[in-house]
């Protein structure tokens, strides 16, 4: 199943289309779930939903509905949940994975692609949608996880309802209901659960898939690009084998001289997640942080190690604000966590013309303007 690292057999199911797979009597019961695949897509174009966007639908439950001010099926108002690789809104004309809900008039559609990695041809690829709703958040706002290969992305959702998951339709795999978003390729492991994984547990499972794997494996979640160092920051690394208690240990390898200590951390360097303090990683820098673990094996001692790198943003944000009047203008004061602003001073006529932009070193982005 999946990528197997010693060289053997894949036993995934090859779909080409209709006729497809389907089950019944699905029910959450909740809004919450975790949907996840190992898919491999020889062609993409052999997939269905072109020439608009090439859609290659993985499993889910969605049904169309009708816009209530017209007679035609409006996407804007399907309910339920589709996991699916396509090439939609596409920055370079790859496919990626993508997750979509819905739930009629109460939630509008909502999609998130996980555009930080690209879905390659022909290669197996853990992909996962997540939805975490605000009956497990706590409050009115949900999160929407698109995954690959254990990395995510995410947006907010406004959601305090449960999904259409009652909907009279089965879940379908290898395709969606109404649509031509037919799966060519292998498929495997497909696996449903009424709850969101964490990003932990996420990637504990995706590598839990290489256990296959004769030696000692340690790999470390990628981070994104331009991490705010004033935040804290997330490593989660992990073993393809079962390593001891304690037996994890972090370290920076790069630059050199710097050293990674327990000050610098809320909790241990000996286990395979770690929190940074904010504060402690200088902007500009690119750090590498390493993960090795030791594990016995048939009483053989094996040794491995795993690493990521961090991009530390060149500089904290400072936001500027001006406004310009018939009578001159008004720079305020620099920013770095403010975003409600109040203006005084001010004298003249209006309209007033006004700008916000973020600066970054000599570099500075406009974000809005107006009068």
């Amino acid at each position: 199943y999946g990528p197997n690292p010693a060289g053997g057999a894949n036993f995934g199911a090859s779909l080409s289309g209709t006729p497809r797979l389907f089950a019944k009597d699905i029910h959450l019961g909740y809004a919450d779930f975790t949907l996840s695949a190992w898919v491999k897509i020889p062609d993409f174009t052999q997939c269905g939903g072109a020439p608009n966007a090439t859609h290659c639908a993985v499993a889910g439950k969605m049904m169309p509905q009708f816009d209530p001010n017209s007679q035609y099926p409006d996407e804007w108002y399907d309910f339920g949940y589709l996991l699916s690789v396509t090439d939609e809104d596409s920055p370079d004309g790859g496919f990626y994975a993508q997750i979509r809900i819905g739930n009629g008039p109460f939630i509008r559609l909502q999609k998130q692609t996980h555009f930080h990695t690209a879905i390659q041809p022909d290669t197996w690829h853990y992909v996962t949608g997540i939805f975490s709703s605000a009956r497990s958040t706590g409050d009115q706002i949900g999160t929407l996880h698109a995954c690959v290969d254990g990395s995510c992305s995410s947006s907010p959702v406004l959601s305090d309802d449960i999904l259409g998951y009652r909907a009279g339709t089965e879940f379908q795999v290898g395709g969606a209901l109404g649509k031509d978003w037919d799966f060519v390729g292998t498929l495997d492991e497909l696996n449903i659960c009424n709850y969101p994984l964490t990003r932990p547990q996420l990637y504990l499972r995706y590598i839990s898939y290489f256990r296959s794997d004769p030696a000692l494996v340690v790999s470390v979640l990628p981070v994104q690009k331009n991490v705010n160092p004033t935040r804290p920051i997330t490593l989660t690394g992990a073993a393809n084998k079962p390593v001891a208690p304690g037996s994890f240990r972090w370290r920076i390898t790069s630059p050199p001289g710097v050293t990674l200590t327990p000050a610098m951390t809320k909790g241990s360097l000996k286990q395979p997640a770690v929190r940074l303090l904010p504060n402690v990683l200088q902007p500009g820098i690119t750090y590498v942080f390493e993960l090795c673990a030791n594990a016995t094996d048939n009483g053989v001692l094996e040794y491995a190690c795993g690493s990521t790198q961090i991009a530390i943003a060149p500089k904290p944000s400072i936001g500027l604000f001006s406004c310009t009047t018939v009578n001159g203008s008004l720079v305020g004061t620099a920013m770095t966590e403010t975003w409600a602003l109040r203006v005084v001073g001010l004298t003249g006529r209006g309209p007033f013309k006004f700008s916000y932009a973020i600066k970054a070193g000599a570099d500075e982005r406009p974000l809005s303007g107006g009068f």
